[in-house]
């Protein structure tokens, strides 16, 4: 066997073919063999100094939302898109089209629109109400039951929203800017009802959440909030019979020890009868003053945590402690990895608190700063040897005459 060529065939590349010759007396007999080479990624090389990345193992650090904290960013984020704005060209058009129609049709005739008027009274409040109607029997028995308690709670939780009022007094400009291209009055006894109708629910909405805002963000106040209202009425005698129907409420509580997976969490809910509690949840545990600067297993493989805005504003003060609690407002998100170790979020009656628990919650009231895990195993051995003071310690008196100085 010879090779067809003296010369040395070049070094195969990568998905390259090689073809070898066999020449015999006779050429009509040469036979040749192809091979084809494929490339392959080698493995990784498993003595790499790199280190494996574990990166999804670690929570996500906390995102700096802080940009939702200003008014503008927040106009500028939700009024100043193409979507507001190609709804705004639409209206135009829309309103050129309509008023050209109703010129020609009543040509200012005062009768006319009073008819108008009436008929756009029929039409909205039947829309309102055909709407209520259908909501309603649509719902779920046990919906149908909690429809009452669940609608209040929509609208408190609407109202305490930051930027209620910016959406309100936004309603109603534009509420306002409809009523005078179509020459519709606001006052006078030609007003349409629907007219009050919605200018009272706006006015109503952007002057009550105004005041929570101002409250919340001037004063630190949650006017909505339980605990404030009990602070007021402290020095009343307290009613049991009432206080133990409020524990049995279902809640949002936080197991703190950090030692749990994603499926021991719904083991240890399941412990207290309860389970994971849920983003809205939590959410509404915030609005109500709640906050543990503890990341919590939550429902759907979620770690939250929420941070009230009167503690991240004491922690900017320490540089070295400025971001242990995240942000204001509900902390955290999905946690690829279900084996990290946190605490746990769970929703249902919170286990009633034992005196330990009571003292440390006292004691722990004027505490804004996180300690750390040095400070926290510190804080063990201190109550470790105040149990056992009378047992293990032996205090010397001052002199053999007298036990103390004073």
């Amino acid at each position: 066997m010879s090779s067809s060529s003296n010369n040395p065939p070049p070094p195969p590349s990568d998905n390259s073919t090689i073809t070898i010759t066999k020449q015999s007396d006779n050429p009509s007999k040469d036979t040749s063999i192809t091979i084809n080479k494929e490339s392959k990624n080698p493995p990784p090389d498993a003595s790499s100094n790199n280190p494996p990345d574990n990166s999804s193992n670690k929570p996500p650090p906390p995102q700096d939302n802080s940009s939702q904290d200003d008014v503008f960013t927040y106009i500028q984020n939700n009024a100043l898109t193409p979507s507001a704005l190609m709804m705004v060209v639409w209206f135009i058009v829309i309103y050129f089209v309509a008023y050209f129609i109703l010129g020609l049709l009543f040509k200012g005739q005062p009768s006319s629109f009073s008819s108008v008027y009436t008929l756009l009274d029929i039409l909205i409040f039947g829309t309102i109400l055909l709407f209520l109607l259908f909501s309603y029997y649509n719902k779920s028995p046990e919906e149908k039951d909690n429809a009452f308690s669940d609608t209040f709670k929509d609208i408190k939780d609407y109202i305490t929203n930051p930027y209620a009022f910016i959406n309100a007094f936004i309603f109603l400009v534009i509420l306002h800017i409809i009523l005078y291209l179509f020459r519709i009055p606001t006052t006078g006894s030609d007003k349409p009802y629907f007219v009050g109708f919605f200018l009272g629910c706006g006015w109503i909405v952007f002057v009550i959440s105004l005041i929570v805002w101002v409250f919340d963000k001037f004063f630190n106040i949650s006017l909505f909030d339980g605990s404030w209202w009990d602070k007021i009425s402290e020095n009343k005698p307290l009613d049991t019979d009432k206080q133990d129907d409020k524990a049995e409420r279902e809640e949002v509580f936080n197991i703190s020890n950090n030692l749990y997976t994603y499926d021991d969490a719904k083991a240890v809910c399941s412990a207290y009868g309860a389970r994971l509690a849920n983003y809205k949840e939590i959410e509404d545990a915030y609005n109500r003053g709640g906050e543990w600067c503890n990341y919590g297993w939550s429902d759907g493989q979620m770690a939250y945590f929420p941070t009230q805005q009167s503690t991240w504003d004491e922690l900017q003060k320490n540089p070295k402690h400025k971001n242990d609690c995240g942000r204001p407002g509900v902390n955290g998100g999905f946690m690829a990895n279900p084996y990290i170790k946190f605490g746990v979020n769970c929703y249902g009656k919170k286990p009633k608190p034992t005196d330990r628990d009571l003292q440390e919650m006292d004691a722990n009231k004027n505490v804004v700063v996180p300690k750390t895990p040095e400070e926290q195993e510190l804080d063990k051995k201190v109550e470790f040897w105040k149990e056992n003071a009378d047992k293990l310690l032996n205090v010397n008196s001052f002199n053999r005459d007298k036990w103390s100085e004073y």
